[in-house]
């Protein structure tokens, strides 16, 4: 099939390279004119480790010989091996929402915090150069105009303050104030880190929920007891229940864990984790 003939039958949502991919091995992959580039995309973290490892193939090749697809009105039992494995060694007490996309996680944690602010508190913060998703709710969250283009008028509730910017969160954060939703290294917004100093004053925000997203990177700890360690190959969070801050809540890509297939996660803490959302 030729580009045209695609673009024929499929939405463009997505700005393409003139490129056709049709096969890949470890860290390379090779177009239909034969030609061999160095993948540094890892097609957003899902292929990292590799294209095709062994392994990788044999554990699918495995699991569709036995059971490819089941919807989840039933029980599985590698569903609840891996949310075990995500929540011992990470928000000892909490629970596992399994999603299909990052913003689908983030929207999961927004329906959280608001079930925790029980329409008491509702402002949701937000940092400029952010990006969170593309559906209608995470796309409010996100403050780039790039993204809202042409979907007016947005979700309301989200507050957007300047990324690393102290004296501006503290105007900001007021008695509506439900959570802070932010990324620790901006992507979209041109990588961009979260100062310790900015994190630790978002860590002491009082009864607000803390919302991470994207995480990839490595954070230095934040007070005695809490860290996030999330090197890849790694699992996530060192430190007590009470995650970033004393309600602390956390909704993740889940970039760690997708090498067989792409998965995204939502990991709250044990304060979160009965509440009804059905």
């Amino acid at each position: 099939m030729s580009r045209e003939e695609f673009d024929q039958y499929v939405l463009p949502a997505y700005t393409r390279f003139p490129i056709t991919i049709v096969r890949a091995e470890g860290s390379y992959i090779y177009d239909d004119q034969g030609k061999q580039y160095l993948d540094f995309l890892s097609g957003w973290g899902v292929s990292n480790l590799g294209h095709r490892p062994p392994s990788v193939v044999e554990a699918i090749k495995n699991q569709a010989g036995v059971l490819i697809h089941v919807p989840n009105v039933f029980y599985t039992e590698p569903q609840g091996e891996l949310a075990k494995l995500l929540v011992d060694n990470s928000l000892r007490g909490g629970k596992v929402f399994f999603g299909n996309s990052g913003a689908e996680a983030n929207e999961a944690a927004i329906k959280f915090a608001k079930l925790y602010g029980q329409g008491k508190r509702h402002t949701i913060l937000t940092a400029e150069g952010s990006f969170h998703g593309r559906t209608a709710g995470v796309m409010a969250a996100t403050a780039q105009g790039k993204v809202k283009g042409g979907f007016d008028p947005q979700l309301q509730g989200f507050v957007h303050v300047p990324f690393n910017d102290i004296a501006a969160l503290q105007q900001s954060v007021d008695e509506s104030t439900l959570a802070i939703m932010l990324e620790l290294v901006q992507g979209e917004g041109g990588i961009n880190v979260a100062s310790v100093k900015w994190l630790r004053r978002l860590a002491e925000q009082g009864r607000t929920v803390f919302i991470t997203s994207h995480v990839l990177e490595t954070v230095e700890r934040l007070c005695d007891s809490v860290a996030i360690i999330t090197r890849p190959g790694r699992l996530l969070w060192n430190g007590d229940n009470t995650a970033l801050a004393q309600d602390g809540s956390i909704t993740l890509d889940g970039q760690e864990f997708r090498a067989l297939e792409p998965l995204f996660l939502h990991l709250t803490g044990e304060r979160y984790a009965d509440l009804n959302w059905l």
